[in-house]
């Protein structure tokens, strides 16, 4: 699962914990249960939402996402407000986890990933709507967000079928918070020694919490922690040998590369590690 710092944000003050399918709405569940097919053009699509007439589309992820694409049912949500955002982003995980196991029936090669967008607009540009979206990794095809920092006008996630429930989002809102501070750190927004302090504490919460993450994440935080256990706060303190500032630096950045690129996500770098549109209308541009 990769995010951008907006969806980071939001994760760190929104509950997302113990996401189960039965949050999507109805109308979302019958379309998972339709279940995917294979168009003529090679795009893995949801049955029920499939165009008729086809097209056109330009390549095989133009119709993925352009036929998955659909706005997330929020009528019945409060107005505004952190419970909007919460329960929002709750419904659009549980919904695009559901429709994520369906994609075993396939017994496609291609990865189909979800991608999760919330923004603001209305009148005023206060009103947050959220789409969901699914698209594949097509060889020789340009996927649809290499980038997820490109949608700087919405938060943006991207799940995958893996070995943990497609709807553990990034485990709670602790582990969203040692994301954010690693960006900060990677941004020049955050010192250091104090992004130490507060990554250690971001990570004691979301293990006393019980944060789950997948594989591939997990493994990525270890890497941060165990640069800072080899990192004295203090400056007085440290030892030929340490972690300098700009090895934790440079730890955090290859880290985030690794949690964010389009490559191989099941192996972590090696140690050490130093030395916009709405999801279902447009992709960012090249």
């Amino acid at each position: 699962m990769e995010m951008n710092r907006s969806m980071a944000r939001l994760l760190g003050r929104v509950d997302t914990g113990g996401i189960t399918p039965d949050e999507a709405t109805p109308a979302f569940l019958r379309i998972v249960e339709d279940g995917w097919e294979v168009t003529p053009g090679g795009a893995h699509v949801l049955s029920a939402l499939k165009s008729s007439p086809p097209g056109p589309f330009s390549d095989v992820v133009h119709e993925e996402y352009t036929v998955n694409g659909r706005g997330m049912t929020d009528h019945d949500l409060p107005a505004s407000g952190q419970e909007r955002e919460s329960r929002l982003l709750r419904r659009c995980v549980a919904y695009a986890g559901s429709a994520l196991l369906r994609t075993d029936a396939l017994g496609s090669a291609v990865e189909i990933s979800a991608y999760i967008s919330l923004s603001y607009g209305g009148l005023a540009d206060d009103h947050l709507t959220a789409n969901v979206t699914f698209c594949g990794d097509h060889p020789g095809v340009r996927p649809y967000a290499a980038d997820l920092e490109a949608f700087e006008t919405e938060a943006i996630l991207r799940l995958r079928r893996t070995g943990e429930p497609p709807w553990s989002v990034r485990g709670g809102p602790w582990t969203g918070r040692q994301l954010d501070l690693m960006r900060r750190l990677s941004r020049a927004e955050i010192a250091p020694e104090r992004f130490a302090v507060q990554w250690l504490d971001a990570r004691r919460k979301a293990l006393n919490e019980g944060e789950r993450v997948g594989e591939h994440l997990d493994r990525a935080l270890h890497q941060v922690f165990y640069a800072l256990d080899e990192y004295p706060i203090d400056p007085a303190l440290r030892e030929d040998g340490d972690t300098t500032d700009a090895e934790l630096l440079g730890i955090v950045d290859r880290t985030l590369e690794w949690i964010d690129a389009a490559g191989d996500r099941r192996r972590p770098p090696s140690v050490p590690l130093f030395g916009s549109s709405p999801l279902h209308t447009a992709a960012p541009a090249p």
